[in-house]
């Protein structure tokens, strides 16, 4: 979490045309469009970063269907977009489906 905050921090003092106030050299200049846009993009990067986790812990288990029920709950949470059930192929020879790279 410091790293994620300490980007936001960084992000918000490189924007241009920024100058701090004399007596107050700390002080960080953004709008609030700005703000919105930078924790939009930060937010949406750890969502789907943890999405992916979630995911790859479950799949290393052979619970591709848990872990892709849980990386679309984290999604969620986020507002961001569910990732369809894509992966999974039926096998008319082992009757089963298969999950191609797991």
């Amino acid at each position: 979490m410091d790293r994620i905050i300490s980007e936001i921090i960084e992000e918000v003092s490189e924007l241009p045309d920024r100058t701090s106030p004399a007596d107050q050299p700390d002080m960080m200049l953004v709008t609030a469009d700005e703000l919105e846009a930078i924790l939009r993009d930060r937010l949406s990067f750890v969502f789907n970063e943890t999405a992916q986790a979630a995911y790859r812990v479950c799949a290393e288990t052979r619970h591709v269907t848990l872990g892709r029920s849980a990386a679309n709950a984290i999604r969620a949470i986020g507002g961001l977009p569910q990732e369809p059930d894509t992966c999974r192929v039926w096998d008319d020879t082992a009757k089963m489906y298969l999950y191609p790279g797991t």
